[in-house]
């Protein structure tokens, strides 16, 4: 005797769900197997920038993902680095920020960051606090690579202070460099 019609379609449609299972659940192994797949989706760093008083040094307050910074500090170092408020951990960020944080004058004079003054490290964003001493009669280009060596999606923002909101600058690896202050 022949199954009755509905019978059919449901023992059809079962079978049909478990040859497809094995196929979803490769797919899924296969996305979350993709370098990256679990990392968050955004890459930024934010940095608002004003002179001193005395108009000789700039005063930086940078803001990252502090998994990317110590990804970067890692990869820099050749050595695991976790991310925490230590003289090694500053040393190894300024000399990070020294390689990507970089001022260029018209005759070529490079400004690199000389002092960290702090870390404030947060699971969601660290701050890093540092100074570039430069002159502010110079004509200055900035080159900010921060974190592009972690992802190609790194996008880094620079709000200087003595300018409006609207123009704060856009680094990003196909323009890692733009011009950064006029001179006085």
């Amino acid at each position: 005797m022949a199954p009755a019609p509905q019978l059919r379609a449901q023992s059809g449609a079962r079978s049909m769900a478990a040859m497809q299972r094995p196929w979803l659940l490769l797919c899924v192994a296969l996305l979350l197997s993709a370098p990256g797949a679990i990392a968050h989706p955004w890459h930024t760093s934010f940095a608002e920038v004003g002179w001193n008083t005395a108009g000789d040094t700039l005063e930086v307050a940078l803001r990252v993902l502090p998994e990317d910074l110590e990804t970067a500090l890692t990869w820099r170092s050749g050595r695991a680095v976790v991310l925490v408020d230590s003289p090694a951990v500053r040393a190894l960020a300024l000399d990070y920020l020294a390689a990507h944080f970089v001022l260029h004058s018209e005759a070529g004079q490079q400004f690199r960051p000389a002092a960290l003054l702090g870390m404030e490290l947060a699971y969601d964003a660290s701050w890093l606090y540092f100074t570039v001493p430069v002159d502010a009669g110079l004509r200055l280009s900035l080159h900010n690579s921060l974190l592009m060596d972690v992802g190609s999606n790194q996008t880094n923002r620079v709000q200087r202070l003595w300018a409006a909101a609207e123009q704060t600058l856009l680094f990003t690896a196909a323009r890692p460099e733009q011009p950064f202050w006029q001179g006085r």
